[in-house]
């Protein structure tokens, strides 16, 4: 890392600086210290380790410092792979060793469990965090385009990358020869690529795109292209009207043996190879009897459902978004999977008014950041279903789920976390919470 000692006020005389040591780390590679008593976060700064740093904001309950200069280094500290790691910000864990990072990750998730979800460790089976390669296992990735593609940076601004060591090879290589033709009105781009190193690409602009030759990107393995016209106020990087421009209008993916064909807003993950090893421990921590009927709430284009499909006797995916649900029906048209069923809607509108969702044994949750809304877990209780397994991309609103689920008699039994995105701050957990079958619960 990175380390300025000369850092000056506005006035040119130097910036008072602090000794401070680490208690501990957060997720986000924040180092916890304390100063005259208040909590001091110092990012970079790993647990054990000593720095002089400078304060850089400063309120009631917390302050924020900079590191300026390490004292006392961990045994584990390593030097950042990436150049931009001290200024794009999005691999956090960047400078801690492998081994480290994972036991980061398997704590959050088990504190969140206990602070938040009313299930201190040990009254559950922890399987060990699962892991993988550290760099380009990104299937997806979105980038915003300043004449050059980069990320948002830990500043809040623009922060060029050249090389993000996260993509694969092939969508960096893509990348550069969008950069060459540098189109009127780019502002960004998102790419999926497959299992076969053939790309999806949707370009953004908020007005009017230069033009863009399908036909000169085919050599850097596009096969689909779109443009997408971005809202004012964006929520995410697809948010807009899109248009398809050239080639395909979806693209091919597989996982765990099956295909899928996704459109542009389809959902996936973007670790193939940690999804599989997921979506596998869900549906075994199911525990699927041949005559059992199972629900896919969440489904996108029915990964898990399908899984769930070869040891159930009828499964259900429920999807919010229509288009999901046509790739899905497409998937297990395709695989001749006849004993699932998708409908598009709100499970917890569907849930209650459906007698044959009624009778289901399983249900799997796989929400987004936000985790279930409330009516749906009251829905599931009040149904009966007997056994929810939990997929979460975030440890502390699952945690608000099972303390929720916890209240309507339900037993958390089993946590495994996975380790979908290396060296970020983020983590994601299935977990399995169980209840005795019954018709008519009233808390």
């Amino acid at each position: 890392m990175y380390y300025d000692s000369n850092i000056s006020k506005q006035d040119g005389m130097k910036m008072d600086q602090i000794r401070l040591t680490a208690e501990n780390e957060t997720i986000q590679g924040d180092g916890v210290c304390r100063l005259d008593g208040k909590v001091t976060f110092v990012w970079g700064l790993l647990s054990g380790e000593t720095g002089l740093c400078v304060l850089e904001k400063q309120d009631k309950k917390m302050n924020h410092a900079r590191l300026i200069e390490l004292e006392k280094a961990s045994n584990h500290r390593i030097l950042p792979v990436c150049p931009y790691h001290d200024v794009c910000g999005g691999c956090a864990l960047g400078h801690m060793t492998r081994e480290r990072e994972l036991a980061i990750k398997e704590q959050r998730v088990m504190e969140c469990l206990g602070r938040l979800g009313n299930s201190p460790k040990g009254s559950y089976h922890l399987e060990p965090i699962t892991g993988g390669e550290r760099e380009a296992y990104r299937g997806k990735v979105e980038v915003i385009y300043r004449n050059g593609f980069g990320y948002v940076g830990r500043n809040g601004k623009f922060c060029l990358v050249k090389n993000c060591l996260l993509m694969k090879p092939e969508t960096r290589r893509l990348l550069d020869a969008i950069e060459k033709m540098n189109p009127q009105g780019l502002r960004g781009a998102v790419i999926r690529t497959n299992y076969r190193g053939e790309s999806m690409l949707v370009l953004s602009h908020d007005g009017k795109l230069g033009k863009v030759k399908g036909e000169a990107l085919a050599e850097y393995g596009v096969t689909s292209l779109w443009a997408l016209k971005q809202k004012p106020r964006m929520t995410h990087a697809l948010d807009g009207e899109i248009t398809h421009l050239w080639g395909a209008t979806t693209i091919e993916e597989e996982i765990c043996g099956l295909t899928f064909k996704l459109s542009p807003k389809s959902f996936f993950q973007i670790n193939r190879d940690i999804a599989a090893k997921l979506y596998t421990k869900a549906v075994s921590l199911a525990g699927l009897k041949s005559r059992e009927t199972a629900i896919d709430a969440y489904c996108g284009v029915g990964t898990i459902g399908m899984l769930a499909a070869g040891a159930a006797g009828q499964v259900f995916g429920v999807e919010l978004i229509p288009d999901a649900v046509e790739d899905a029906k497409l998937a297990a048209k395709k695989h001749g999977i006849e004993n699932i069923d998708f409908v598009a809607g709100r499970c917890e509108v569907i849930l209650p008014k459906d007698e044959a969702l009624k009778k289901a044994s399983v249900i799997f949750l796989d929400p987004p950041r936000k985790g279930c809304g409330r009516e749906l877990l009251d829905a599931i209780a009040k149904v009966g279903i007997p056994r929810v397994v939990y997929v979460s991309c975030d440890p502390a609103t699952l945690a608000r789920d099972v303390a929720i689920m916890k209240e309507w008699g339900y037993t958390l039994t089993n946590v495994a976390p996975y380790d979908m995105f290396p060296q970020t701050g983020h983590v994601e957990t299935v977990v399995l919470l169980s209840r005795e079958k019954v018709d008519d619960c009233n808390r």
